[in-house]
């Protein structure tokens, strides 16, 4: 039986191969998460409670898979690069996120089937398109009324010009 632990976090900014990023304006129950802007992201998993006493055990690129299938219907085989980028935390919650960059191998019409967006419950999905948007969004010129995860926030931080090239 898989354990939850609520401290531990995963998120992920995707750059697909077009420079569209996907990001949510969140819809949730938790009042101090509602409205803000994330990427993907869920709770890490634990396989049992060895996991939970000896964290090394954990894989993290497996719970990191699955919640970007669950969250955008990308299966493993269409990712690429993975680059784990910090862990950031909220100060209020004590709750932190592994925070990564991982290259897609799809554009933007894959946002166009079915399966492109699943979790549609946790909000309404927005296209960046490449390095441009993502300096508004920094900048506070976009989503200027909105709250930002910590975690999208440090991947955000470090996109550089030439990954979008």
């Amino acid at each position: 039986q898989q354990v939850k632990r609520l401290a531990h976090k995963h998120g992920a900014l995707l750059i697909f191969d077009d420079g569209t990023i996907p990001v949510v304006i969140r819809e949730t129950t938790r009042r101090e998460y509602n409205g803000y802007v994330d990427a993907v992201s869920g709770y890490v998993l634990f396989n049992s409670q060895k996991d939970v006493a000896n964290p090394e055990t954990i894989n993290l690129e497996d719970n990191l898979n699955r919640l970007i299938e669950r969250e955008f219907g990308i299966t493993p085989d269409k990712l690429g690069k993975k680059t784990l980028v910090g862990a950031y935390g909220h100060p209020n919650t004590g709750e932190f996120d592994f925070a990564h960059l991982v290259r897609v191998k799809l554009d933007a019409n894959h946002f166009n089937t079915d399966k492109a967006y699943a979790d549609q419950k946790e909000g309404k999905l927005i296209l960046l398109r490449g390095y441009d948007d993502v300096q508004k969004v920094l900048n506070g010129e976009l989503f200027a009324d909105k709250g930002k995860m910590y975690g999208l926030w440090g991947e955000m931080s470090s996109l550089e010009k030439n990954d979008f090239k």
